[in-house]
């Protein structure tokens, strides 16, 4: 395996100052592949408030070298691009010479992704993340968009979607690229099983509280029916999503205050401990590419109800794993009822194995290696 490669990393979403949780799930790979490679990021993003043109914020953390670059935007589309585009340059002018491009999130990154391949000679590949490519989602790319993402996925050495359902959708939608699937990196030397002493039954969903997507309004009905069955559960709902609309909508639905408790967002310490105090993990998405907490849950010995959809479905079927039809209510009841009233004992350590096999960094990071590999490879031949 080549070893102390420089892979820098661009990305559509980052956290930044402006949205301290966009793109977690990217920071986590980088700061894994940098276990095993040198890696810089190079992200720019927008401002309204800002008063200078171009703020530069660079830093170390977790060994990967950051720097991103913070532009005043403007309500002007055309103007804010090229803002964008400037800010890129100026931060690639505090990295060093890299061996190749790893571009996540296709949309807008990759044609920058591609034309900075054939600026700098130098291999990419794209990680695929976004639930937009999936027919269940109603999100349509413009003409542009559309371009751009086809050119960049075609000529990219590698295409790397985190689950064959959303692999398989690209393809659908005439994304002609390289494909090969790497899932998402979960933290398994955080999320791990404890010890669960909790007499009241703990049930939690973790998300951004999109109702499209996550189908808040299904779980929070279905709640309301449990408070009506069941006393003995609270359930806890945690995320970075509208807190003051969630709040309408729990009112709405009229869950009593004791079988409920809203949580903002946290840290990743935070949501392991919400999992491993947890007796059960549920998700009621209308559509998942990955569903990275579902795989958070299990790892922290934490059993899944899930609908058919995200990553879960793709692993062999386990009894801590339980999937269900989309927005089918009175099987999710169904499920959560039968957990509470028989609370099953699973194999925590088992299940923090599964999901170690399958997503840990060193997983990931050596399935990665192996596609710079190849890539540089193929690029040079």
């Amino acid at each position: 395996m080549i070893k102390n490669l420089h892979i820098l990393f661009i990305s559509s979403w980052y956290p930044s100052k402006i949205h301290p949780t966009n793109g977690n799930f990217v920071k986590d790979l980088a700061t894994c592949i940098a276990t095993k490679h040198d890696v810089s990021v190079l992200f720019a993003i927008g401002d309204f408030k800002q008063p200078e043109k171009y703020v530069v914020d660079l830093f170390e953390e977790n060994n990967v070298k950051t720097v991103i670059v913070y532009f005043r935007k403007h309500a002007s589309k055309t103007i804010n691009f090229y803002r964008k585009l400037r800010a890129l340059t100026i931060g690639l002018s505090h990295i060093n010479t890299f061996d190749l491009i790893h571009c996540n999130v296709v949309n807008p990154m990759g044609i920058v992704a591609y034309l900075l391949s054939v600026l700098k000679r130098k291999p990419f590949i794209i990680t695929a993340h976004w639930s937009g490519f999936l027919s269940e989602s109603n999100y349509e790319n413009s003409f542009f968009q559309k371009l751009f993402s086809k050119i960049s996925i075609k000529k990219a050495q590698y295409v790397i979607p985190v689950s064959k359902r959303l692999k398989n959708a690209m393809i659908y939608k005439g994304y002609k690229g390289n494909y090969n699937v790497i899932g998402n990196v979960v933290a398994t030397q955080l999320f791990t099983p404890q010890k669960n002493s909790n007499p009241l039954f703990e049930i939690v969903h973790v998300s951004n509280f999109s109702n499209e997507q996550k189908n808040i309004n299904g779980i929070l009905n279905v709640v309301k029916k449990l408070s009506e069955e069941s006393t003995g559960f609270i359930f806890k709902i945690v995320g970075d999503g509208d807190l003051n609309s969630l709040k309408k909508q729990v009112s709405f639905f009229k869950i009593p205050s004791k079988n409920i408790k809203i949580i903002g967002t946290q840290t990743p310490k935070g949501i392991a401990k919400v999992l491993q105090n947890a007796h059960l993990y549920i998700s009621f998405s209308n559509f998942e590419t990955f569903g990275i907490v579902m795989a958070e849950a299990l790892a922290s010995g934490t059993p899944v109800i899930t609908t058919n959809t995200g990553i879960l479905t793709e692993l062999k079927q386990e009894k801590y794993i339980t999937i269900i039809p989309v927005n089918d209510e009175k099987r999710l009841l169904k499920e959560i009822v039968f957990h509470i009233n028989h609370r099953p004992i699973f194999n925590g350590v088992e299940m923090h194995k599964k999901i170690t096999e399958n997503f840990s960094c060193n997983t990931i990071s050596n399935a990665y290696s192996n596609v710079y590999r190849k890539s540089i490879i193929n690029y040079s031949s």
